[in-house]
């Protein structure tokens, strides 16, 4: 992150510093989230849906004008697109800035600065879709994924489905619920391009006895039984190839025993 170059000079030394640790556990940024965890090195063929598409560094502002206050220790820089840019966290955006929780933001009216991982710097608009931020903050080329979900013929009520990437493919587990038979996997854009394996499970009220003591012998608790066969999950043998530039894709599953 860069510090906002309309910020008139700082304090430069704030007062009231403490450390947090920060964590984001599903960033996949260039230099947050790079791949091998942290410490590690992002690579261009990391970067799935181009480096002029892929955000690498943006300004951020302090408590407020002539102060330092809110800015992150040199170890510990990263910000999240989370709350948008100049969100409500931020001093642009109306909050009282916390050091470990502000976003990208500035003083410029409407956006803030921003370099790409190609090296070119772009000014973006405080009112970009958040979803578009959020792509464009990640590495993979993603793809939004839907369809239906059935077991022997009926609809499964309530479901979860995950892609999960083949061995070598830099790109997260993502995923879906299933609601009355149909899932929609949209979150931050969609599943990312390339091959993965698909899981699917759900689960059903079953009725196991408990054993206790004497006045306990007839008590029973409900319990959740998973009830999709393993080849549909842990022994999954359902599998698909994402390509890039595939747009929207519409995937069914007929599931049986």
């Amino acid at each position: 992150m860069w510090g906002c170059d309309s910020q008139e000079a700082y304090d430069p030394h704030p007062g009231d510093w403490q450390y947090y640790p920060r964590y984001f556990p599903d960033a996949e940024g260039i230099l947050c989230g790079a791949p091998a965890g942290p410490g590690g090195v992002c690579k261009l063929a990391h970067i799935r849906d181009g480096t002029s598409h892929t955000l690498m560094v943006g300004e951020v502002t302090a408590r407020g004008h002539g102060t330092q206050e809110g800015r992150m220790w040199v170890g510990d820089n990263y910000c999240s697109t989370r709350d948008g840019i100049n969100g409500a966290t931020s001093t642009p955006g109306g909050g009282n800035v916390n050091p470990y929780d502000a976003g990208f933001a500035s003083f410029h009216p409407g956006g803030c600065h921003f370099a790409m991982a190609d090296g070119s710097v772009h000014f973006i608009s405080e009112n970009i879709a958040q979803v578009v931020l959020t792509i464009i903050a990640t590495r993979p080329e993603r793809v939004e994924m839907s369809g239906t979900v059935t077991y022997n013929g009926q609809p499964v009520s309530e479901a979860t489905i995950r892609f999960v990437p083949e061995q070598g493919l830099m790109a997260p587990v993502s995923g879906a619920q299933v609601k009355d038979g149909a899932y929609k996997a949209d979150q931050r854009g969609g599943v990312p391009v390339g091959t993965h394996k698909i899981e699917i499970k759900a689960y059903r009220k079953s009725e196991m006895s408990r054993p206790g003591t004497p006045d306990l012998l007839e008590a029973s608790k409900e319990q959740q039984e998973q009830y999709i066969p393993a080849k549909y999950n842990r022994q999954s043998q359902l599998e698909i190839a994402i390509e890039p530039g595939s747009g929207k894709i519409i995937k069914n599953f007929d599931l049986t025993d």
